[in-house]
């Protein structure tokens, strides 16, 4: 059955499909918001507007391989090894599981809800299709991405890229704000486009006090403390190597939206943030990006917008200091006494006893849901496939560019990748925190959107003939010398 989103966005797809990959991209990055929407609804599983397209695209890169003869990356490969190593130690897992672990070790699946009365004795469901799919997808669409950013222009993608990004965190910041106007002017909010997954309930939670815990488009407010606790790292670190004003703006966006969620996570992010911030103001503004105050048009709006939101923040504050109590009560004082920080804890403290029973191979992908990333990749994909996944993220997030390389390329490489490199690692922090669907795209998307830059960049350095053009079907980017093509 076709949702009201997929009304939407089902035509939108299509004709993005038929663009050329740099619309296509900047398409796809801010379907990522979409997390509690569907497309399509089959009984009780629905397909995310991401995976959608995602799956349109992977078609259509299919068929420029076979039938217009489209360039890859061997470099790509090599970076991805240890992501098709994962994949296979996770079937792998699946497989030995069901001979040998099923009925002898207790899981709870996703269908519980951190429900502890609902253990049962591990055996095959139909999560473990779905999660295998997602992995599919999800696989498939970080070679597809990092393929077409690969063979195109660094600098021209790179800007595409971070365009994509913005686009995603504004769009979010748009939706949890329509959210706030609905809830306490009335102003009409399309709730039913934005949930339009049947089975989950997200118009919006209240504190007692009557205040909004804001989720925007996000199943939950921890689901939205996840994405902005990501995207403000990406904002911060994108202003410091610009001093732009539109950058500082985005940042103490994300940072009002991370406290109006009052979610435990959001204010995990929050802190997060702070650690970071501090971490580059004692060191990375002397070492890894030297900094020069200068006083141009942006600096200057920058400071006058930093200065006006601190004192806002102040003001903001000292007004409501009575509805700020209760809400850190509620998402950080009392938390441990509640029963959800029972139950999740539970989720995480068995997925350690099924990695113990298991001898730590794990019981294959969907089988259990815990609360946090880090216990679902062990528990499900065992010590192996944790491993291997931790070896493709550490090559991704490792720092590509000499701390003391200078020249106008290495800056160009910092200002493009190392924002990218933040945002996957809050990414990942914020998950293993709270987030316990290996599925959800947002780090996935993330991996393929760095990996191409990465690999961009590193062929740009070994252009030896720079007349030369790479020819790219279908609307691709060119500018990439035919001698580097499969580097």
């Amino acid at each position: 059955m076709i949702t009201i989103t997929g009304l939407l966005l089902i035509p939108l797809s299509l004709f993005f499909l038929l663009l050329p990959w740099s619309w296509a991209l900047v398409f796809l990055v801010p379907l990522v918001v979409l997390s509690d929407a569907a497309v399509l609804m089959a009984g009780s599983t629905g397909l995310y507007p991401y995976h959608f397209f995602a799956l349109l695209l992977i078609g259509r890169f299919i068929f420029e391989i076979l039938v217009l003869k489209r360039p890859l990356s061997r470099m790509v490969g090599a970076y991805a090894l240890p992501l098709f190593l994962f994949a296979l130690a996770a079937l792998v897992t699946y497989i030995v599981a069901v001979a040998v672990f099923q009925g002898e070790v207790y899981v709870m699946p996703g269908s519980a809800k951190f429900r502890l009365s609902q253990m049962q004795p591990f055996s095959p469901v139909r999560q473990n299709i779905n999660q295998f799919f997602y992995l599919f997808v999800n696989t498939a669409t970080i070679l597809v991405l990092a393929t077409v950013i690969a063979v195109s222009d660094f600098e021209r993608i790179s800007r595409v890229v971070d365009k994509a990004i913005l686009t995603a965190i504004g769009f979010a910041i748009f939706v949890c704000v329509w959210q706030m106007v609905n809830f306490y002017a009335g102003v009409p909010f399309p709730n039913d486009f934005f949930h339009s997954d049947a089975f989950t309930d997200a118009s919006g939670q209240r504190l007692p006090s009557g205040v909004l815990r804001t989720n925007g488009p996000f199943p939950e407010p921890s689901a939205a403390g996840r994405f902005f606790g990501a995207a403000i790292l990406y904002c911060w670190q994108r202003f410091r190597f610009r001093l732009d004003p539109l950058s500082i703006i985005m940042t103490f966006s994300c940072l009002a939206i991370l406290g109006l969620t009052t979610s435990t996570t959001a204010y995990f992010g929050i802190a997060l943030f702070f650690l970071v911030m501090i971490r580059d103001f004692v060191f990375g503004m002397s070492g890894i990006v030297p900094i020069r105050l200068r006083l141009n048009v942006g600096v200057l709006v920058s400071i006058v917008i930093s200065a006006t939101a601190i004192f806002g923040i102040f003001i903001f504050v000292a007004a409501n200091l009575e509805v700020i109590s209760e809400i850190l009560t509620h998402a950080v004082f009392e938390k441990s006494d509640s029963n959800s920080f029972e139950q999740r804890s539970g989720a995480d403290l068995l997925a350690i006893e099924i990695l113990r029973t298991t001898w730590g191979l794990g019981v294959g992908l969907g089988s259990h849901r815990p609360n946090s990333y880090l216990m679902a990749l062990l528990s499900n994909t065992g010590v192996i496939g944790t491993l291997l996944f931790a070896i493709f993220v550490f090559l991704l997030v490792r720092p590509q560019i000499r701390r003391h390389a200078s020249g106008a390329s290495a800056s160009l490489a910092r200002e493009r990748i190392v924002p990218l490199q933040w945002m996957l690692l809050g990414t990942f922090v914020t998950l293993s925190f709270s987030g316990p669907d290996p599925h959800q795209p947002q780090p996935w998307l993330l991996c393929g959107l760095l990996l191409g830059l990465i690999v961009s960049w590193r062929r740009s350095l070994k252009e030896t003939r720079p007349t030369e053009r790479t020819y790219v079907p279908a609307g691709g980017f060119t500018g990439a010398p035919a001698a580097s093509v499969g580097r």
